[in-house]
């Protein structure tokens, strides 16, 4: 058993965190968040809605096309959306073992701090459902262990440089705020090891990046929604900068970050040697680039994900200040058996979640044809759904136009299938530039529209990330004719 863990240890650290995964994102209600928009944009672009023209999807596109393709051949539903975050942490964390394992970490040693790191996030990392960040953070992480391979192995060549390239392509058409972090982190490494040929390197990334974008914008210029793209993932920004959240991230991360720092700092002010040296400076830049991912909504989840590349340059730098410890044989029983301890803990956690799910298993939907089989939907909420859902099609049936006004509305085109272009995501910053002002014009040109506001306090998930002006703007210049469910009916006839 020992020596057939030793020889699959990536295959074991794969099931043991996808099992993990999988029972987390299933055993959480689907609630207005990033699991619930990031669910209905793929099932939008599925269904035949023209990405950045349609379905207001604010990053780089790689997350949402391959959301697509998984949804094409597994089918478009919830079991899919959990198997597609199931593959993307697992990915992200055996890229991080196999960086320590290339590091030179022992074995042992390289799955504690794995799993350390792993443990560290999970709840808030998974919950989040399959996410465009976290993706975003595999290319990151990939981009590090391809590079440190090459420094390693003293195999740094133009390949390298072209490989680069693609990264720094992956980083930014999955999460244009991370290319920010990946190339400055890349520019001061060149340049701190490679000196002069550094500059050379950096234009040959450069050069290859460039060509890659000019292919994708030409891909976006031929389907006719070149500039959608860039208004709803550039010229918006301005107006998401309105997102602006400090949301409960406590000390803890911060200590993370100070002490990772001080402590790589002071290892290569006091190394002689030059692995080390090297590694650490590495790692150094690319854990502070990483923190470009927090900006602008400073939570758990945001600045966990830096948080882990932090921890991973934090513990190694231990392990490595303190290798004559790590090498004593006493010293390593003891470390063995905290890692059976820690794996039992990660075991554990698989029946605390199966647990929630058997508590909520007669609210899990079990229809292999809804698009929200596997998730859990409590059952006043189906009723809620079933009743607004029925409304709004019975207007249709009389000719008008219907909307919803809430963030709850992607409940509603995920149930019918059918979308309402940017009105499905009213969040802020999610339409382009002056969007709130384009979105109000819009409502000033319907005629013979119905449009459902949420009439519930502004309580702080309705409000989060949402637009209040176009609500505001609704109550203030139209009248309320009734209400279904929890929202106001307004005849919007101008």
């Amino acid at each position: 058993m020992k020596k057939f863990l030793e020889k699959h240890t990536e295959l074991f650290l794969i099931i043991l965190i996808s099992v993990i995964t999988f029972f987390i994102s299933i055993s959480n209600r689907l609630l207005p968040d990033d699991t619930l928009w990031n669910f209905g944009n793929i099932y939008k672009y599925y269904n035949g809605d023209i990405l950045y023209t349609q379905v207001n999807y604010i990053l780089t596109p790689i997350f949402i096309v391959i959301g697509r393709i998984m949804f094409s051949f597994l089918g478009p539903n919830f079991i899919t959306f959990a198997i597609y975050n199931c593959i993307i942490v697992s990915s992200l964390f055996l890229i991080f073992y196999k960086i320590l394992k290339v590091l030179k970490v022992k074995q042992v040693f390289a799955i504690i701090i794995t799993l350390i790191c792993f443990l560290s996030i999970q709840d808030k990392l998974i919950m989040s459902g399959a996410n465009y960040n976290t993706l975003a953070f595999v290319f990151y992480e990939l981009g590090i262990l391809i590079l440190l391979k090459d420094i390693t192995n003293n195999e740094y060549n133009i390949r390298s440089n072209i490989i680069q390239g693609i990264m720094l392509f992956l980083v930014f058409f999955t999460n244009q705020k991370l290319l920010i972090g990946y190339g400055l982190a890349l520019f001061v490494f060149e340049l701190i090891y490679f000196k002069k040929k550094g500059i050379i390197n950096l234009l040959q990334i450069a050069g290859v990046f460039i060509l890659e974008s000019l292919i994708a914008l030409q891909i976006f210029y031929l389907r006719g929604n070149l500039y959608d793209f860039i208004n709803i993932c550039f010229l918006g920004i301005h107006d998401f900068k309105a997102n602006l959240i400090a949301d409960a991230v406590g000390p803890l991360y911060f200590i993370i970050y100070i002490t990772s720092i001080i402590v790589s700092i002071t290892l290569i002010s006091r190394t002689e040697i030059e692995r080390v040296k090297n590694n650490i400076e590495l790692l150094l830049c690319f854990s502070v680039g990483s923190f470009a991912l927090c900006f602008p909504i400073f939570n758990v989840y945001h600045c966990g994900l830096p948080g882990t590349l932090f921890l991973l340059l934090l513990m190694y730098s231990l392990y490595e200040g303190l290798i004559d410890l790590f090498e004593d044989k006493s010293f390593r029983e003891v470390i063995k058996y905290v890692c059976i301890i820690i794996v039992v803990v990660f075991i554990l956690c698989i029946p605390k979640y199966t647990m929630h799910i058997f508590i909520n298993y007669d609210y899990i939907e079990k229809d292999p044809y809804s698009p929200y089989f596997g998730a859990i939907l409590k059952e006043e909420f189906r009723t809620n759904i079933k009743n607004v859902t029925k409304y709004l099609q019975e207007q249709e049936s009389q000719g008008k136009q219907t909307y919803i006004v809430s963030n709850y509305a992607m409940y509603y085109v995920i149930e019918t299938g059918k979308s309402h272009d940017y009105f499905d995501m009213l969040n802020r910053g999610n339409y382009g530039i002056n969007g709130d002002d384009k979105m109000i014009e819009k409502i000033k040109n319907m005629k013979n529209t119905i449009i459902l506001v949420y009439n519930k306090e502004r309580s702080a998930h309705e409000c989060y990330q949402i637009t209040v002006k176009i609500k505001d703007y609704i109550e203030k210049n139209y009248n309320c004719v009734g209400e279904v469910e929890n929202y106001d009916i307004y005849v919007i006839n101008n």
